[in-house]
């Protein structure tokens, strides 16, 4: 699993090119990659399953979606 900021208003030919040029991965490589947005109250998740990509969304309207310590480290 990848984490990386990302505008909530990307879909999936944009979360596509984040995940192609930013982090030189592979959109269909299986991977999940985790999308949050600035404040953390959006997230989304990427993943290509046989023949296509699946996209879930949440959004919080009150609570914040906290980072694993792990991903404090490495990416922020």
């Amino acid at each position: 699993m990848i984490c990386v900021r990302a505008a909530v208003a990307d879909h999936f030919d944009g979360l596509c090119g984040l995940v192609s040029t930013e982090l030189g991965r592979n959109p269909t490589s299986g991977e999940v990659f985790v999308f949050l947005n600035r404040p953390r109250s959006h997230i989304k998740l990427l993943h290509w399953e046989n023949g296509g990509f699946v996209l879930y969304y949440k959004r919080l309207e009150k609570e914040r979606f906290l980072y694993p310590k792990q991903w404090m480290d490495a990416y922020l």
